[in-house]
């Protein structure tokens, strides 16, 4: 991501979205707060998708993963 700062001031609405009922959205979301928080926002975002983790498919993991080690 090129420009993290800019998105930064949409955290609140997409943190909102980490719920949502569409798995993709939800994704989304996710990998986005993983890109542009700091490290203890990150930590917390882990603890709040616990569940979530477990509910999703394996392709999605994945995706969560690379995107957590860019």
């Amino acid at each position: 991501m090129t420009h993290p700062a800019a998105v930064t001031a949409c955290n609140l609405d997409l943190e909102n979205l980490i719920t949502d009922s569409n798995r993709s959205i939800a994704t989304l979301a996710i990998t986005t707060l993983l890109k542009t928080g700091g490290e203890a926002s990150v930590d917390q975002l882990m603890k709040q998708i616990a569940s979530f983790l477990s509910e999703i498919s394996d392709e999605f993991k994945i995706c969560l993963d690379l995107l957590k080690k860019i």
